[in-house]
């Protein structure tokens, strides 16, 4: 559910000599609303601020502030506070559905200057690993730059003595930040503590889709995974290549899923890199993986019109995919929330042949309980590569997609549940890094 946040822009005040009780004043305000007295609340309100407010709009806000959370039940607790020159007064309230923070902003002249429904955002929080040693690593900013985009990153350099082998982390598909937070879960920042720990350095960055997908769908709205991600992994080697304390002849990209299927592209384009790291990468193309995945969850759903209309709706996008030609290449119409063109080029990559022409070490990590990345994915990249002798893999009966361990069949509820990336899958990721000596 989004955020339902109403916020009103302050302005200075006259002071008074003596401070009202805003408290009071605060808890009137709640009871005046409920009572659906909003010509008495409006009077309160500073109107040279609220100057598109009238009673009829508070009162929808007040109907939507109902409707999206339940009825209200009672106050929990007050919090009184100061922004600037302005009194603070905040009620913590329980609606049926909801914790809600009910906040006023108030000038001493008694005007209500900012008024906000702020949910209470319960979920699961991320838990800091055992693993975790901040003291281990020295984390830098870099800031990779290409045109008009500008993405900031996070080296994180072991404090051991020495250059130190690098990992570049490449994030899944859709818009990701440099954690590769889902929920509770940070993928990349458990790597991150992890690597660090075994002497490795990590780069891990924010995707460009999540800090400029706007800008992106109308400056290049036929963008490609060029823009998406290609040219911000050469960056990121660009800008890695640039520290002291980096060995430069052991840098080792490390793509999770869609990241994973990009591999090879972009080793082709970057050979400079030691080698990659494939974590849970789809060997079948992503139009397919989209609809075994609906079918997969569909079986969760016990009304067979909805189940129907989810694997529908998912086909007939793959479908689309898999009918587009060379016009697509200035199609911006979006499919799975990419544009066509984006798809097009996805449709002449070939992940499989392309990882069979390389010449560098590669490694296929896989967690058996993953529902998105499965054992038919596995098969396929073994098969392509099966007479390589520098391609290993290794497989972790009881991981999921995010490399965290679980009992029984895996679900998107399972995701919602605080829990780190398993350190036996970390350990091997490092010591296969570290067998490559300096």
């Amino acid at each position: 559910m989004k955020k339902l946040i109403y916020l009103f822009v302050f302005v200075s005040f006259c002071a008074n000599a003596q401070t009202p009780d805003y408290k009071t004043l605060s808890e009137n305000v709640l009871d005046q609303l409920q009572r659906k007295q909003f010509q008495t609340v409006f009077d309160q309100v500073d109107h040279a601020v609220f100057t598109k407010l009238d009673t009829a709009r508070l009162a929808a806000i007040w109907t939507n502030v109902l409707k999206q959370n339940g009825d209200f039940k009672r106050k929990i607790k007050d919090e009184t506070g100061s922004q600037g020159a302005f009194f603070v007064q905040t009620q913590l309230l329980q609606f049926e559905r909801k914790k809600i923070n009910f906040r006023l902003i108030w000038a001493e002249n008694k005007k209500i200057k900012g008024l906000y429904f702020i949910p209470v955002d319960e979920r699961p929080t991320y838990v800091v690993p055992p693993y975790n040693n901040p003291a281990v690593a020295t984390e830098k900013k870099i800031l990779m730059v290409t045109d008009n985009f500008r993405i900031p990153g996070t080296l994180s350099i072991p404090n051991s003595p020495g250059k130190h082998p690098l990992v570049i982390l490449i994030h899944g598909s859709g818009p990701n930040d440099r954690d590769e937070t889902f929920g509770p879960l940070k993928i990349f920042r458990d790597l991150n503590s992890g690597l660090n720990a075994k002497g490795i350095a990590v780069l891990r960055y924010e995707k460009r889709t999540r800090l400029y997908q706007s800008r992106m769908n109308h400056e290049v709205s036929t963008y490609t995974v060029k823009q998406e991600v290609l040219e911000d992994v050469k960056r990121a080697i660009e800008e890695a290549k640039k520290d002291s304390s980096i060995d430069t002849t052991r840098i080792f990209l490390c793509g999770h899923s869609f990241g994973g299927m990009l591999l090879p592209r972009l080793a082709t384009e970057n050979p400079s890199v030691k080698g990659l790291i494939f974590m849970a990468a789809n060997g079948r193309r992503l139009e397919d993986l989209f609809v075994a995945q609906a079918e997969y969850l569909s079986n969760e759903l016990t009304d067979p019109s909805k189940k129907k209309m989810m694997i529908d709706s998912v086909k007939a996008q793959s479908t689309r995919v898999k009918s587009l030609t060379e016009k697509a290449v200035n199609d911006s119409a979006k499919i799975f929330q990419s544009p066509a063109s984006y798809w097009y080029d996805l449709k002449k990559y070939d992940a499989l042949s392309t990882a069979k022409s390389l010449n560098m070490p590669m490694l296929f990590m896989y967690g058996m309980r993953d529902y998105q990345v499965t054992a038919t994915d596995v098969q396929l990249w073994q098969t392509a590569l099966k007479d390589r002798k520098d391609a290993e893999f290794k497989m972790y009966p009881k991981l999921n997609h995010f490399f965290i361990a679980g009992e029984g069949k895996s679900l998107p509820s399972e995701y919602e549940k605080p829990a780190n990336v398993d350190i036996t899958f970390i350990t091997d990721m490092a010591t296969w890094i570290n067998s490559f000596s300096k």
